[in-house]
């Protein structure tokens, strides 16, 4: 499951069940980690359901209302 920024394209969030929550800046040809989005997640490591210690992300998507909130709902 992937999200795309509806204001930037090629701003793309994603999560790896073993690497946690990845951003790109240019559509995909690189990634890097987003730790604060897996802390959020997981309530600061209170709920964690997955390997490596990563939240289990369910979806991600931006608020359509303001692309500055990014919603991450988890399980």
């Amino acid at each position: 499951m992937a999200a795309v920024d509806p204001k930037t394209r090629d701003h793309l969030l994603a999560h790896d069940r073993c690497a946690g929550v990845k951003a790109s800046r240019d559509g995909g040809h690189t990634w890097f980690a987003r730790a604060k989005l897996d802390v959020a997640g997981s309530d600061t490591g209170r709920f964690v359901q997955s390997l490596n210690s990563n939240p289990f992300v369910t979806i991600i998507a931006w608020d359509p209302t303001n692309s500055c909130h990014i919603l991450v709902g988890t399980m």
